[in-house]
């Protein structure tokens, strides 16, 4: 069973990619098919836009949202991006 890390182990971002240890980490849960325990976070910093995914698949960014608020959202392979959730 994958141990879950404390939470202040946040994510660390390398060239837009979780590193290493947090990729595996996840996989490992997948696999296992485990229920993802609320003992940790995956913490975002502001980016612009990423360019659009391969097929089949979509990238979770934070992003400036304006006024100083940050918006969480999601980049579809068409270049489609919908905005799951304003900083309020």
């Amino acid at each position: 069973m994958a141990t879950i890390p404390p939470p202040d182990l946040p994510v660390v971002e390398r060239n837009g990619r979780m590193n290493q240890r947090w990729y595996t980490f996840l996989s490992e849960l997948s696999a296992e098919k485990q229920p993802l325990k609320k003992t940790s976070y995956i913490e975002f910093s502001e980016i612009s836009d990423p360019a659009a995914p391969d097929d089949s698949k979509a990238r979770l960014y934070a992003s400036d949202a304006g006024g100083g608020k940050t918006q969480l959202s999601i980049i579809f392979p068409t270049g489609a991006v919908q905005v799951a959730a304003t900083e309020p």
